[in-house]
């Protein structure tokens, strides 16, 4: 029983704080990288960040079983249909 809602409670963690999260940083990644940064120290930064917050939902995705993370991930560099 203790198992159950120990997995109950990282899955519920994964769907409203972590998943949201990695998203919303992945998004604007994103959209800083398409605004363009003449800095190349900084736009580099964010090339890293965006590859970190992509990784952390596939990788939550195949550990957790949660393939939505993964299709999120990549729509939102417009790779899915």
């Amino acid at each position: 029983m203790a198992k159950t809602n120990t997995r109950t409670a990282i899955m519920e963690g994964l769907v409203h704080e972590h998943i949201p999260y990695e998203v919303d940083m992945l998004f604007a990644t994103y959209r800083k990288l398409l605004a363009g940064e003449p800095d190349v120290i900084f736009h580099n930064a964010l090339i890293e960040s965006f590859a970190i917050h992509a990784r952390a939902l596939i990788d939550g995705g195949s550990r957790h079983r949660l393939p939505a993370a993964t299709a999120l991930s990549l729509r939102c560099c417009g790779s899915a249909s």
